[in-house]
């Protein structure tokens, strides 16, 4: 059994929507926490939108946050141009992580269906 199309859209959806609004949120604690900090957060809900919505959800969120940090959180602030290198990276790496994560998942649940076959002798 596959994840069904129209979960895993309504699993994108989600995830960016909260993504969006934590990364705004964040923006009054920015100066506080540190862009590290930000960015780890933001990986956290990347990596809940890959386990539970599955690959296309961990890539959509990780797009949307690598996108939200950028525009949120990196100098100039609110556009898509970054200052600093260090920044480059870390909008890279959020990437990464929810490419990686996504697979992972998309693995997970490849190898669960696997074992259920065997299992029940399909």
């Amino acid at each position: 059994m596959t994840r069904d199309r129209s979960e895993s859209i309504g699993w994108c959806c989600a995830a960016a929507v909260v993504i969006i609004f934590v990364a705004g949120l964040l923006v009054a604690v920015r100066d506080t926490i540190g862009n590290t900090n930000v960015a780890l957060i933001l990986v956290v809900f990347v990596v809940a939108a890959a386990v539970f919505g599955g690959r296309l959800a961990g890539i959509t969120a990780a797009a949307v946050a690598a996108i939200s940090f950028n525009f949120f959180h990196t100098q100039p602030y609110l556009t898509l141009r970054i200052k600093e290198g260090q920044d480059v990276v870390t909008v890279i790496l959020l990437l990464v992580v929810g490419l990686v994560v996504g697979e992972l998942a998309l693995l997970r649940q490849r190898t669960r269906h696997e074992v259920v076959a065997q299992a029940t002798g399909a």
